[in-house]
């Protein structure tokens, strides 16, 4: 208990985080752990939540079921982040109590990868754009997040439109394109949790194109293009930016850190209990020796320090 106290009270002194969460943050700063968790909640069953948001929303969701003594449940949280960000720390700052659930998810999802969509290259030009099929599979689904796939295109003569597609069992989405107007298409992808929030977005930045062939197009070049292959390759996931974690901050520290300071080594201890041992041993043959006499003995006990 007397760790939660501290933790809440360093997390008060922390500027309030920016973006949906504000409030929670707030809470969380304040101790009130479960109108946090409540928050977070909603957050997380909100189909209009971006990447960005869910991953945050996790790490708050984590950090209050740490602090509420539901570790497994923190656990959970933080393996939904990490299969979306295997790489993601939290700041070493933090309560070993606070942050003993993430390293134990993080042993689990040692190895699994990040969530990622593996799309069958699409031709760079086509006759027109009318029936075409776009194939892609869900991989390293860990967490078993995926519930949908959106394909959002556009042309440069039609406004956007989206096709949501479910996956199979083996995680396979056929997307099949309708008749559109313009000479050239152009999309991204999305992958969508239970509740209709975006996972990872991916060409969002750089969308994908694809030309009818001999005609000349007014949009912008094309910065993502696929290589014509019938085979299925990954395609990086454009990873989302995650804000600076809200954690408390440790105490100042020497400069230098590299170990203990010399009055808590091993080697200053022994020495004390060698010269403690020492004067306790020439204390007793004093007594029973007589003084300087003949039957004295005088002993000096010296320590090398290095």
């Amino acid at each position: 208990m007397r760790k939660l106290i501290v933790a809440g009270v360093l997390l008060a002194c922390l500027p309030v985080r920016a973006g949906g969460l504000d409030e929670a943050w707030s809470e969380f700063r304040h101790l009130d752990y479960s109108r946090a968790l409540a928050i977070a909640d909603s957050v997380l069953a909100s189909p209009d939540s971006g990447p960005e948001l869910l991953l945050d929303a996790w790490r708050l969701q984590g950090l209050c079921y740490s602090a509420l003594g539901r570790t497994d449940e923190a656990i959970k949280a933080f393996r939904k982040l990490l299969s979306l960000r295997p790489d993601f720390r939290l700041s070493t700052d933090i309560s070993p109590k606070l942050a003993a659930p993430f390293y134990q998810a993080v042993a689990h999802q040692r190895g699994k990868g990040r969530l990622a969509l593996k799309l069958s290259p699409a031709p760079g030009e086509v006759e027109r754009l009318e029936g075409v099929r776009f194939m892609a599979v869900i991989a390293r689904d860990s967490m078993d997040l995926v519930r949908g796939v959106r394909l959002v295109f556009w042309t440069e003569a039609s406004a956007e439109r989206r096709l949501h597609m479910q996956p199979d069992r083996g995680g396979r989405v056929v997307a099949e394109i309708p008749a559109v107007d313009g000479n050239e298409l152009r999309y991204y992808w999305e992958l969508l949790n239970e509740h209709g929030g975006v996972l990872i977005r991916m060409g969002q930045r750089n969308p994908f194109s694809l030309r009818v062939r001999g005609k000349a197009v007014a949009s912008r070049p094309v910065e993502t293009e696929l290589p014509v292959d019938t085979a299925v390759t990954a395609i990086e996931v454009e990873p989302p930016r995650v804000p600076p974690p809200v954690e408390p901050k440790a105490e100042p520290r020497d400069e230098d850190d590299s170990g203990p300071a010399w009055y808590g080594s091993w080697w200053f201890w022994t020495a004390v209990g060698v010269v403690v041992a020492g004067a306790t041993v020439g204390a007793a043959v004093g007594l029973t020796g007589g003084g300087g006499g003949p039957g004295s003995v005088t002993y000096h006990v010296g320590v090398g320090l290095r």
